[in-house]
């Protein structure tokens, strides 16, 4: 017994908790997402929304 999956498209969702991106400054001034167990000097770190894209879909009940 299972049930009829449809593709109900695509949107966006909010997650619960903040995202924290950490970011180094490379030599051209440009700033760089910082690379897990990097250790390098954190230039700058920004808090946001976490807004991701999903896709959707829909059942019905038997």
């Amino acid at each position: 017994m299972g049930y009829d999956l449809t593709e109900a498209g695509e949107g966006e969702r909010i997650l619960a908790g903040a995202v924290v991106e950490r970011f180094i400054r490379r030599k051209d001034g440009e700033l760089e997402p910082i690379t897990p167990g990097s250790t390098a000097a954190v230039a700058e770190v920004r808090n946001h929304a976490g807004v991701v894209s999903v896709k959707r879909y829909s059942f019905t009940m038997p």
